[in-house]
C-alpha cells in the first residue's frame, strides 16, 4: 500500500509498497489502462527480497498454502498463472522473470522470427515498442509460462483445480443460487480464483457461492 488504507482487518501487517516500487515507476497498460503490468514488477521484487509467496488480492483461500518452494499452477490446459505465486529468492526462473520483466522494451521470445525482427529493428532505430502496448498478460502469465517450459520445471505447477477451478470464462457460477463452494471447486481445491475485473458492480444473489464466500468473511449481503 502506498496510503494507510482505513478498514484493515485485525491481524494484517502493513508494508510500505514504495519500499519496493516508488509512485513514479508505476505504469499503466496501453490497452486496458490498468496496473497490471505494474504489479507483476511488484510481485516479483517481492518474491526478490525473499517476503513469502504472493496473492492476488482476489484469491479466497480454502485452506493453508502448501509449504513448497515453488507454488504456481495451471489456469487452463496451456497456461501457468501467476495470481498465486512462490519459488526461491536466487532461483534461475525469478532471474529471468526479473530481467525481462524490467526491460520497458522486452521482446517476447515466443513471438514469430519475422515479428522479432521487426521489433529488434525498431529498438536499432530508437523507436522500440514500449511493453506497456504489448499484449495483456505479456510479462505475466505469457512470460511465466514460456520460462517455466523452457527451463523444464512444468512439474511443479499445480493441476487446473488446486487454484483455478474456475476459469475466467465460468465466473458467473459465483453468483449461481442454489450452488456452493463445493460444486464449483474439488477435495484438492486450495484456493479459488474470483477474477475481480468480473465481478464489479453485480448484486450477489443469497444461496450463491459468492454469498457463501462473503458470509464466510464476516460480510453480509445489502
Amino acid at each position: 500500500m502506498y496510503e494507510p488504507p482505513q478498514d484493515t482487518p485485525t491481524g494484517v501487517e502493513l508494508f510500505d509498497a514504495a519500499r519496493l516500487m516508488k509512485q513514479d515507476e508505476l505504469r499503466r497498460e496501453h490497452w486496458k489502462q490498468s496496473y497490471a503490468l505494474s504489479s507483476d514488477i511488484y510481485r516479483y521484487r517481492m518474491l526478490q527480497a525473499d517476503m513469502g509467496a504472493w496473492i492476488d488480492a482476489d484469491v479466497y483461500c480454502l485452506r493453508p498454502l502448501p509449504d513448497t518452494e515453488y507454488l504456481f499452477g495451471w489456469e487452463n490446459d496451456t497456461s501457468i498463472n501467476g495470481a498465486v505465486l512462490k519459488m526461491p529468492a536466487q532461483c534461475a526462473l525469478l532471474q529471468a522473470l526479473c530481467k525481462a520483466a524490467e526491460d520497458p522494451t522486452f521482446i517476447p521470445p515466443w513471438l514469430k522470427r519475422s515479428r522479432k525482427e521487426k521489433l529488434r529493428w525498431r529498438k536499432r532505430l530508437g523507436i522500440a515498442k514500449p511493453v506497456t502496448k504489448m499484449p495483456w498478460g505479456t510479462i505475466g502469465p505469457m512470460l511465466l509460462t514460456h520460462l517455466i517450459a523452457e527451463m523444464e520445471l512444468g512439474d511443479q505447477a499445480l493441476p487446473i483445480d488446486f487454484l483455478y477451478p474456475l476459469s475466467y470464462g465460468n465466473t458467473n457460477l459465483l453468483f449461481e443460487p442454489g450452488l456452493s463452494l463445493k460444486d464449483i471447486t474439488t477435495h484438492r481445491t486450495i484456493a479459488i480464483h474470483l477474477w475481480n475485473s468480473l465481478l464489479r458492480k453485480r448484486p450477489v444473489p443469497a444461496r450463491s457461492p459468492l454469498a457463501e464466500i462473503i458470509g464466510a468473511a464476516g460480510g453480509h449481503l445489502e
